[in-house]
């Protein structure tokens, strides 16, 4: 396996736990029996796991051939605007 191949997996896996993370926080952040303390903490864990998730992407991206790119880029958008938070 060459080395971007070992890289890329390995980004793909952190970007997955990151997905992962930011789903279950951003149900937790849109529950409304959240108390107020756990909300506010969970909204700046949010907020750095969307951070991170952002950098891991960039990172991959930069290891994608163009089609693979484009691809992905679609993904990373529909994985980021479902971590909205409810009015």
């Amino acid at each position: 396996m060459s080395i971007v191949k070992e890289k890329l997996d390995l980004l793909k896996r952190k970007r997955s736990t990151n997905r992962s993370a930011i789903t279950k926080l951003t149900t937790k952040v849109n529950d409304p029996t959240s108390e107020k303390t756990d909300l506010e903490y969970s909204v700046e864990r949010l907020q750095d796991k969307l951070n991170e998730l952002t950098l891991v992407d960039d990172k991959i991206h930069e290891l994608l051939n163009d089609e693979e790119y484009n691809e992905d880029i679609i993904d990373s958008e529909k994985h980021t605007e479902n971590a909205h938070l409810r009015p």
